[in-house]
C-alpha cells in the first residue's frame, strides 16, 4: 500500500511538467494534505532529487539531462509570476520589458531584471531563481504608448542604480527621450508620474521646465511637498542652477 508521501509525489509528477513551477499552497489544495505535513514530504522529495526549490514556497520538477539537471527557463518563471498575479488579483499583468535600462540606451550591461505592469498587485519586486521581477504600478487600463511612459519614469526613479554609467549620462539620455514627446504626451507622462516617488517627479520636472512647459511644470510641482529636498550629483551645465532651485535639487554633501 502506498504511503501518503508516495501519493503526494505521484500527484506532483502526474500534474506538473518538468520545469513547471508550483507552490506549497497550490499543492495543498491539489492533494488535500495540510501544509505542515506537505513540508516534510517536500523535504524528502528534494532529498531524493525528485523536485527542487526555486524560491520560498515555490518548487519545480527538475529536467534531468546527461549534463545534469536543468532549472525552469526564464519564460517559465515569468509565466508563473504572471499567472500568480492574475490568480491573486483577477487582473493579468502586462509584460513591459526584459530590461528597461538597455531598451532606453542607458547601459549595455546585461541584466537579470524583468518588468511587468500591474494595476492591483501590492508587491514591487519578486525574486525567483536568478530573475528579479519588478512590478510597475498603474491604475486602470493602459495602452502600449503608456508603457513607454512608465519605462521612462521607472528609469528616472532609479537613475542612481543604472549599472555601468553615472547619473549625469543617464539624465542626458532620459532627457533626450522626453524631448521627443509631444505636448499631449508630456501631459500623459506627468499624469503617470504620480505613481512614482516625489524625487522622480522633481527630476522629471527639471526636464519639463527646460522644455518650457510652464503650466505642466506648475501642475507637476503641486504634487511635491513644499519642504522636500532631493539630492543628485548633476552639474549646472546639465541642469541650470535656477531650475535646480525651483525643483529643490541639491548636490549631495
Amino acid at each position: 500500500m502506498k504511503t501518503q508521501r508516495d501519493k503526494v509525489i505521484d500527484k506532483i509528477t502526474a500534474t506538473f511538467k518538468e520545469g513547471e513551477i508550483f507552490t506549497l499552497h497550490e499543492l495543498s489544495e491539489l492533494t488535500k494534505v495540510k501544509k505542515s505535513s506537505l513540508s516534510w514530504i517536500i523535504s524528502d522529495a528534494i532529498e531524493l532529487t525528485l523536485i527542487d526549490r526555486i524560491g520560498r514556497g515555490k518548487y519545480y520538477i527538475p529536467k534531468k539531462t546527461r549534463f545534469g539537471t536543468l532549472k525552469p527557463s526564464d519564460s517559465n518563471i515569468i509565466q508563473f509570476v504572471v499567472d500568480e498575479i492574475y490568480k491573486n488579483t483577477g487582473s493579468r499583468p502586462y509584460f513591459a520589458s526584459n530590461t528597461i535600462y538597455q531598451k532606453l540606451g542607458l547601459t549595455t550591461q546585461v541584466s537579470n531584471e524583468v518588468f511587468l505592469i500591474s494595476n492591483r498587485y501590492n508587491k514591487s519586486k519578486i525574486e525567483i531563481g536568478n530573475i528579479l521581477i519588478n512590478i510597475l504600478p498603474f491604475k486602470g487600463n493602459w495602452s502600449k504608448k503608456q508603457v513607454r511612459y512608465l519605462e521612462i519614469l521607472y528609469a528616472i526613479d532609479n537613475i542612481k542604480d543604472v549599472p555601468d554609467t553615472n547619473i549625469e549620462e543617464s539624465y542626458k539620455i532620459l532627457f533626450s527621450h522626453v524631448k521627443k514627446l509631444s505636448t499631449k504626451e508630456i501631459i500623459q507622462l506627468i499624469e503617470c508620474s504620480i505613481l512614482f516617488k516625489a524625487s522622480a517627479r522633481a527630476l522629471l520636472g527639471t526636464m519639463v521646465s527646460q522644455l518650457g512647459y510652464k503650466i505642466a511644470s506648475d501642475k507637476l510641482r503641486d504634487t511635491i511637498g513644499l519642504e522636500s529636498k532631493f539630492y543628485y550629483k548633476i552639474s549646472d551645465n546639465i541642469i541650470d542652477k535656477k531650475i535646480k532651485t525651483l525643483w529643490r535639487i541639491y548636490e549631495p554633501a
